[in-house]
C-alpha cells in the first residue's frame, strides 16, 4: 500500500494533455514540489478495487475469462508498490538537504502507518481472544503464531502456509515498511545524479535474483513475499519520481512508455492464457512481476502527465467515487480481511448447496466492498484523521 500522506511530485502539467503523451510531456510545465496530484488518488482507488475484486469476487466466480480477470486482482498490490516508490522517493527528494530530513520523514510515517496497523493487531491478538474465551466462539479468529513477527513488520519473512488468513495481507505492508526504513538513507547518501542507476540496478537485481532463486528451488510463495524479490516495482516507481524532476530522464521515459506498455500488456495476457492468473506460478514470478511493474509505471506516469487535463483519462481518474476509494485505500486494505474471510464460508456453502455462483458474484462484491469501505471510513474519522492532525502539528 502507498502510505505517503501527500501525492508529492513535480508533475508535468500539459496544456493539451488530451493529445499524445509525448506532446503533453514536451509542453509540460513543472509544478512546485509536493503539489497534490488528485489523479494519483484515482490510481490508488483502482489498486484497492483490484484487491477487493480478488478477495470478494473470485471465490464465487465460475471458471472462465471473468475468473481469470478477477484472479489478477493481486496485481493491485504491485501497483501500490510502484505508487509507494514514486511518492516516497518524491517526498525524500524534495526534502533532501533540509536539517529535519530524517526526523520529519519518519515522524510522518509513524503517524500515518502505525495507528490503524497496530489497532488491528491489538484487536486480533488481544481483544478477540478475550471475546472468544468468554463466548466459546470465534475460534477461527485466534492465532497461535508468534505475534512479534507482525509487531516488527517482518511477517513477510514468516512461513506463509502457517499464517492465519486474517493476517496474511500484512506481508505487503512489511515490505513497504522495510523499504521506508532503508530508502531515506539511500537518498540521503547517494548523489541525486547517481540515483537513477541505483534504481535501475535494484530493479534488475530483483528480477535476476528471483529468476536464480526460482531455479534453485525457492518456494514460489517466498518469491512472492520476500523483500529482495519484490524490489522491482518499488525501484521503478522511484525511478519515475526521478524522471518527474529531471527533464532529460523525463524525455527518455516519455519515449519509452508508449511502446513498452503495449508489449508488456500483451505479454501479461498471453501469460494468463497459457499459465493462468495465479501469482505464485513460475511463469508469473519470472515474467509477470516485472511486466506488471512496467505497466503500473505507465499508469502512474499517465496519471501525472494528464493531471488537470480534460481528456477522458484524466477525468476518469478524478471521478469522486474513485478518488474516495483512493483516499481510504490504506484503511480498506488493513480492515477488509475481516469481511473477506467472514464471507468466505458463506460463499462456499451457498455455491455448494445452490450453485448460485453468478447470482452470488454481484452480491459478494457489493457487500464486501461496501462493508470494507464503511469500516475504513470509520477508521479514518476515529483514528487516522486525528493522528494526521497531530502529525502536522508535531512535524511543524
Amino acid at each position: 500500500m502507498p502510505l505517503a500522506d501527500s501525492n508529492g511530485v513535480v508533475a508535468p502539467t500539459a496544456a493539451e494533455g488530451h493529445h499524445a503523451t509525448a506532446k503533453a510531456c514536451e509542453s509540460a510545465r513543472p509544478r512546485p514540489p509536493l503539489s497534490r496530484v488528485v489523479e494519483l488518488d484515482g490510481i490508488r482507488g483502482i489498486a484497492i478495487l483490484l484487491v477487493l475484486a480478488l478477495h470478494f469476487g473470485l471465490p464465487v466466480c465460475p471458471p472462465g475469462i471473468l475468473h481469470d480477470i478477477l484472479g489478477m486482482g493481486w496485481a493491485g498490490v504491485d501497483l501500490f508498490f510502484v505508487l509507494s516508490g514514486f511518492l516516497i522517493t518524491g517526498i525524500l527528494l524534495d526534502s533532501k538537504g533540509k536539517p529535519d530530513y530524517f526526523r520529519r520523514f519518519y515522524l510522518r510515517r509513524v503517524f500515518r502507518i502505525f495507528p490503524i496497523y497496530y489497532a488491528y493487531l491489538i484487536l486480533f491478538f488481544h481483544v478477540v481472544p478475550l471475546i472468544a474465551h468468554a463466548t466459546g466462539r470465534l475460534a477461527a479468529l485466534t492465532y497461535g503464531g508468534d505475534e512479534a513477527w507482525f509487531w516488527l513488520y517482518l511477517s513477510n519473512w514468516r512461513d506463509a502456509y502457517h499464517q492465519n488468513g486474517y493476517l496474511y495481507h500484512f506481508w505487503s505492508l512489511s515490505i513497504e515498511e522495510q523499504f521506508y526504513i532503508v530508502w531515506p538513507l539511500v537518498i540521503y547518501l547517494i548523489p541525486t545524479r547517481t540515483l537513477k542507476y541505483v534504481c535501475l540496478g535494484l530493479a534488475i537485481f530483483s528480477v535476476v535474483l528471483r529468476l536464480v532463486a526460482g531455479h534453485a528451488g525457492v518456494s514460489p510463495v517466498f518469491l512472492f513475499r520476500g523483500t529482495p524479490f519484490r524490489l522491482d516495482g518499488l525501484a521503478l516507481g522511484a525511478l519515475l519520481a526521478l524522471a518527474a524532476r529531471n527533464p532529460m530522464l523525463q524525455k527518455s521515459v516519455t519515449r519509452l512508455i508508449p511502446w513498452a506498455w503495449p508489449v508488456v500488456a500483451a505479454g501479461i495476457v498471453c501469460l494468463v492464457i497459457r499459465s493462468g492468473p495465479e501469482s505464485h506460478s513460475p511463469a508469473m514470478t519470472t515474467y509477470g512481476y516485472p511486466s506488471i511493474a512496467v505497466l503500473s509505471c505507465a499508469l502512474v506516469f499517465w496519471g501525472v502527465v494528464h493531471s488537470g487535463t480534460q481528456g477522458w483519462f484524466g477525468q476518469f481518474l478524478r471521478c469522486p467515487w474513485l478518488v474516495r476509494f483512493g483516499k481510504y485505500s490504506y484503511g480498506i486494505y488493513v480492515w477488509h480481511p475481516l469481511f473477506a474471510w467472514a464471507m468466505h464460508g458463506w460463499e462456499m456453502a451457498a455455491h455448494r448447496d445452490f450453485g448460485l455462483a453468478w447470482s452470488l458474484l454481484p452480491v459478494a462484491l457489493l457487500v464486501g466492498i461496501a462493508g470494507s469501505y464503511g469500516v475504513a471510513w470509520l477508521s479514518w474519522r476515529l483514528i487516522e484523521e486525528p493522528c494526521a492532525r497531530l502529525k502536522e502539528r508535531l512535524a511543524a
